[in-house]
């Protein structure tokens, strides 16, 4: 897998199925391992509060099948708040503006202003774009915008039918996981003109 940035490192563990998913799968998803390889995966290390970040996932299908459904996984764009009085818990540390997949039609006499991609799946944190051709790429792209300052982490996982018994691995047979590390620095402070002196100073 080919971590851009050093932003991210492969777990150890195996790649099992993700989570469940409302995109229509094919029939062909069986005992059969498929082989993904992991062309592209950039997210950037240093961010900021407020502003946009893109997060990039391109695969490769190396195997002599095609491939049911293929996904991404992610985790902690959310984190728990422990405030007991606190409704939701759920806090987001991105705001996913515009995730992986051809943006849905808007209505003729409406229009769109954050569309959320076509890859949505019954999952908030699973992305799904179809069926994948042998020898075939296929780029998964997120558009957020951070807004939890602090050192965060996201997991993702890559997934040949989410929500089905069917295993994928790298094509040595790795697993199909890894680790994201991002340091988001907090919204610089506000600054204004001093009419008097002219000059620009916080505040």
């Amino acid at each position: 897998m080919v971590l851009a940035g050093g932003c991210a490192a492969l777990l150890a563990s195996g790649c099992g199925s993700s989570s469940g998913s409302g995109a229509k799968q094919t029939d062909e998803a069986g005992p059969h391992t498929y082989k993904i390889e992991v062309l592209d995966v950039t997210f950037k290390p240093a961010q900021q509060v407020g502003q946009p970040a893109t997060m990039r996932i391109e695969v490769l299908n190396a195997d002599s099948r095609a491939i049911p459904n293929i996904a991404v996984t992610l985790d902690s764009f959310y984190y728990t708040e422990k405030y007991p009085r606190l409704a939701p818990g759920k806090q987001p540390v991105w705001i996913v503006e515009q995730g992986p997949g051809k943006p849905p039609q808007a209505p003729v006499e409406s229009k769109v202003i954050t569309p959320p991609g076509g890859g949505q799946t019954d999952y908030v944190n699973t992305w799904a774009l179809g069926a994948m051709a042998p020898q075939h790429k296929q780029l998964f792209e997120w558009k957020v915008i951070p807004l939890k300052a602090g050192i965060q982490h996201v997991g993702l996982e890559i997934s040949a039918a989410p929500g089905r018994q069917v295993n994928a691995t790298l094509p040595n047979g790795g697993a199909l996981r890894a680790r994201f590390r991002s340091e988001i620095a907090a919204a610089p402070r506000t600054k204004h003109v001093n009419p008097s002196t002219g000059q620009v100073v916080p505040g």
